[in-house]
């Protein structure tokens, strides 16, 4: 099996569960070592609420800073 299918068969398993925080470091971690994230992925994890749970948070956090 290639590479690039096997990375298929990995986005496939986990777009059909919801995304985790460990989805959301992992993507993150993967594009600063220069690792390409598919859009659709990040699609995936943007509507999550994992997603929408740290937004809020750093949504927070920069108002708190505002104070």
């Amino acid at each position: 099996m290639s590479a690039i299918k096997r990375r298929v068969i990995a986005l496939e398993s986990r777009l059909s569960k919801p995304a985790t925080i460990e989805d959301i470091i992992k993507a993150v971690d993967d594009e600063s070592k220069g690792i390409e994230v598919p859009e659709k992925e990040w699609q995936h994890i943007r509507n999550s609420r994992a997603y929408k749970l740290m937004e809020s948070f750093a949504i927070k956090e920069q108002h708190n800073k505002k104070k």
